[in-house]
């Protein structure tokens, strides 16, 4: 199986999240121009790949963010202490 490739939106999300700031989904999507539903397609698909971290208390928290990872694969978000940005 082919590595999947980074398109524009794609490389564009990891651009804007390479300034090490949290974004959250509606963020993210204004800046790809994409709807919210999409654009958590979009950055679940990072996140499976080790590109990007989802941080919050779960899957359904509304205030979770995404950040750039540091190293893809691990697990501790400690790391990312204190990038929440505030609602």
């Amino acid at each position: 199986m082919a590595p999947a490739r980074i398109d524009e939106r794609d490389s564009t999300i990891l651009t804007l999240l390479k300034s090490g700031e949290s974004h959250g989904t509606r963020e993210v999507a204004e800046a790809i121009g994409l709807s919210t539903r999409s654009t958590r397609t979009r950055l679940a698909r990072l996140v499976e790949r080790g590109l990007v971290r989802e941080v919050g208390t779960g899957p359904h928290d509304p205030k979770r963010v995404y950040v750039r990872s540091s190293s893809p694969g691990a697990d501790d978000l400690e790391d990312f202490r204190g990038l929440r940005t505030k609602r």
